[in-house]
């Protein structure tokens, strides 16, 4: 079976679009809890109708509920689950793995795909969701080829790759610069994409954040034979004649094994940032990878816009119909027409004449039923069963195949719903009382050398990088006990960790922090106890539950998550929060500092300002494989301490810190200072609800 196109559709025009380019698949939203809030998506009564449109011409239609949801937002949940469900959606692509069960909850037999903003990014990730009923993944777009092969070729479920679109600067579901930056949050569907703006590092100016876009067009074939069931194309916010150009180009390339120059010319001119880029595919992680979108790259689209606008001018016949004619004398003609999915009609017509002049042939007949233009069907094999002599007019032969082709799409467009079952919505929570003590406190540091023995007394867990703790055992030793490893945050070489946990194990280092759910896969039943991180996205009870059953000890809250909300969240397990620190908000592997100005004056540790001269720190990972950007302000919450009383822990995020200065913050609290830093502070959305 070909591997299949999936295009992206933010509007009934765009949907039309695809289905006659040659789509396979779509996927769009149904206005809310979608990652791309901001696309005129779809409303209940225009999903039936363009549903009925798409089982007419053999489209699968994906349902997009990828955004981090909240308590009170489970119940739109349920209602566009069930709307979906009773349109016949093929699949639900989801980032919450609350939302995930939900849906099995009211649909237990629906296909769940896991969106890119779950960050499954290796095989552990992969397995997990085999073990949770997955039936797709879709992988992070930073993987190379040869990551992506290794992935495929240990796992079962079905794989999907973005093959052209927008490339975000962070790794999808770990970004948060939107967020803290103006509020909207790229997690709840409203990124306002500040990446794209100017930023300075050291001597260089320009769009440093900024990817050009991907294309691994050329690459399709080489993805087929992997045997990745599914090429995605980014762009629910794009024109109709956008998503017509990447989808014929796709197709092109996957029926044909290239792209024409005309096509590849269109492609290139309807949308781009200074060209595309497959430096991830290839593993060409460099400056290259950099562009933006240029007054000249705006006015190539214009131009080319009335050219595209005939790639769906009509529709795409790529349903194949197998006829039967039958006709004798005396008796009605009889046509039987079979679509190859299970679907056959038969119609009857007048009896046929005796020929006067001249019989009618199979070519004559064949001339009459392959006129099957403005309708998704062609002939693809014709049986005639006529006696010698007759005549069958023209005008008869195209009413039995108008006939059976409007009953043949009656049979296409029927669908009977499954049933659905009530949702399992967890109670209103009520606020946790108050604790008259301060939560235990957690801190982060980036080193060993910020670690005081006053620190390591006064904190529960002291959380330092995998790296750093197997690099320092000596300094480790006295407080191994209280030591909680930090896995890092893109997990690329999955060779080295078994290695790793049993160099821990023998320290005596018992904790482990963990970022993505595949760390949770690969460090269970090891003999750790697991804590989840923030950028697990935990942001409702039914999510909550779920980690639980995953096998993590505590969690903490989304960042993006309010007091009053984490508030009502049920003591499932101890969920704690971040309370301090320069919080990192982007993950990027193609790290801009080294773009810009190279490692060699990086030292592991710059700089970069955006537009208002603040600083934003970035830190090098894991051998220089990915790093991380923080936020100018750090997060300040110790003069708020009573109305944090409901935590079961709190996290003080150590960066550049001193070791005097991370003991000053400990003191604070533990005390409840009121001074706040110096040169600002923020304190995150603790107060404010994301829209």
């Amino acid at each position: 079976m070909s591997v299949e196109i999936l295009a992206p559709c933010g509007s009934k025009d765009s949907l039309i679009a695809a289905v006659r380019a040659g789509a396979d698949a779509v996927y769009l939203g149904l206005g809310a809890l979608n990652a791309r809030q901001n696309a005129q998506n779809f409303s209940g009564q225009e999903l039936d109708n363009m549903a009925r449109y798409l089982r007419l011409n053999g489209v699968k239609l994906y349902i997009t509920l990828n955004t981090m949801v909240f308590d009170h937002e489970l119940k739109t949940a349920a209602s566009l689950i069930r709307t979906a469900v009773l349109a016949g959606a093929d699949a639900f692509i989801v980032q919450d793995l609350g939302v995930a069960r939900l849906i099995k909850q009211m649909c237990p037999d629906a296909n769940l795909c896991a969106s890119t903003q779950m960050a499954v990014h290796n095989l552990d990730g992969v397995r997990l969701l085999e073990e949770m009923g997955f039936h797709r993944a879709v992988l992070a777009r930073e993987l190379s080829e040869k990551e992506i092969l290794h992935i495929k070729q240990h796992s079962h479920i079905e794989l999907e790759v973005f093959v052209h679109g927008a490339l975000c600067m962070g790794m999808s579901g770990q970004c948060y610069l939107s967020s803290f930056f103006g509020g909207r949050s790229g997690n709840r569907g409203l990124c306002a994409q500040p990446c794209r703006l100017s930023y300075q590092c050291q001597n260089k100016q320009g769009t440093l954040l900024s990817l050009k876009d991907l294309s691994l067009v050329e690459y399709v074939r080489a993805l087929e034979a992997m045997g990745i069931a599914s090429l995605k194309i980014e762009g629910r916010m794009k024109r109709p004649e956008y998503v017509a150009a990447a989808v014929s180009a796709c197709r092109q390339a996957r029926d044909q094994g290239f792209v024409d120059e005309q096509t590849q010319r269109a492609l290139s001119s309807v949308f781009s940032r200074s060209g595309f880029t497959n430096g991830y595919f290839t593993g060409n992680i460099n400056a290259d990878m950099f562009g933006h979108r240029t007054k000249e790259d705006v006015t190539q689209s214009a131009s080319v816009l009335k050219e595209l606008a005939q790639l769906y001018k009509s529709e795409y016949p790529r349903i194949g119909v197998d006829m039967t004619l039958f006709a004798r004398q005396n008796a009605p003609i009889t046509l039987t027409a079979a679509d190859g999915d299970g679907h056959t009609v038969k119609v009857e017509g007048q009896a046929p004449q005796k020929a006067i002049h001249r019989a009618t042939t199979k070519e004559d007949v064949q001339k009459s039923l392959v006129k099957t233009g403005g309708t998704p069907f062609y002939l693809k094999d014709l049986a005639c069963q006529m006696e010698d002599g007759l005549a069958l007019s023209a005008a008869s032969l195209n009413a039995l195949r108008r006939e059976a082709l409007e009953e043949l799409s009656a049979q296409r467009e029927a669908f009977t719903p499954p049933e659905i079952f009530k949702p399992q919505l967890p109670p209103k929570g009520a606020a946790k009382p108050a604790q008259p003590q301060t939560p235990p406190l957690r801190g982060f540091f980036q080193s060993c050398k910020q670690v005081s023995p006053p620190a390591v007394q006064q904190l529960e867990l002291v959380a330092l990088p995998l790296e750093e703790v197997l690099q320092n055992p000596e300094k480790i030793a006295p407080w191994a006990c209280k030591c909680m490893a930090v896995l890092p945050h893109m997990r690329l070489d999955e060779t080295r960790l078994p290695q790793q946990l049993n160099a821990l194990g023998q320290m005596g280092v018992r904790h482990l922090y963990l970022r993505t759910i595949g760390d949770i896969y690969a460090c269970r039943g090891k003999g750790f106890a697991l804590h989840g991180g923030f950028t697990m996205n935990m942001a409702n009870a039914l999510c909550l539950n779920e980690y639980k059953a995953l096998g993590l000890c505590d969690i903490e809250q989304s960042v993006e998550m309010a007091l009053d909300l984490a508030r009502a969240l049920p003591p499932s397990i101890p969920t704690g929060m971040m309370a301090y620190g320069n919080l990192p908000l982007m993950t990027v592997r193609n790290c801009p500092v080294k773009a810009s100005v190279g490692c060699q004056k990086c030292k592991r540790q710059s700089v970069l300002y955006d537009r208002m001269k603040e600083p934003l720190r970035v830190l090098c990972y894991d051998n220089k494989r990915y790093c991380e950007i923080h936020n100018p302000h750090p997060l300040f919450l110790a003069d708020r301490l009573p109305e944090l009383s409901f935590a079961s822990f709190l996290s003080l995020y150590f960066v550049d810190e001193t070791p005097e200065q991370c003991a000053q913050v400990i003191r604070a609290y533990q005390t409840g200072a009121q001074t706040p830093p110096k040169g600002g502070f923020t304190r995150g959305h603790c107060y404010k609800h994301l829209a």
